[in-house]
């Protein structure tokens, strides 16, 4: 009975965990899903949650990646926003330097553009 007992727990631990992983990789590539529509505040929320969620230490380092990029884009968009360009390209040159830039890439781009624009009216 007592190895039936901790079989049973076993097999539910395992089960648990499993399923927590796949919520986590769903919220994840729901988040990926948010940054291809442009919407960044919901892709933020996604990957902080997925990072928490997952059990992998490499999908948790992608969910941090991600959640890293699209925080620098959210605080460049920021700074152009108020006309303080040289803080929104020091941030979009940090950014740069992240493995995942490829997923903001162009929306960075578009910032850069922004901000050549509006120095030369200076």
């Amino acid at each position: 009975m007592k190895n039936f007992f901790l079989s049973l727990c076993i097999l539910l631990s395992v089960f648990l965990t499993g399923c927590f992983s796949d919520e986590g990789m769903e919220t994840l590539n729901k988040g990926k899903k948010y940054l291809k529509e442009d919407n960044y505040v919901e892709a933020l929320e996604s990957f902080a949650i997925a990072s928490n969620r997952l059990k992998k230490q490499d999908d948790k380092d992608i969910a941090k990646g991600l959640w890293h990029v699209t925080n620098g884009y959210i605080r460049a968009k920021k700074f152009c926003v108020s006309g303080e360009y040289e803080e929104a390209e020091k941030i979009i040159l940090e950014t740069e330097k992240s493995e995942f830039y490829e997923y903001t890439k162009d929306d960075l781009e578009v910032l850069k553009q922004e901000i050549i624009k509006n120095s030369k009216k200076d």
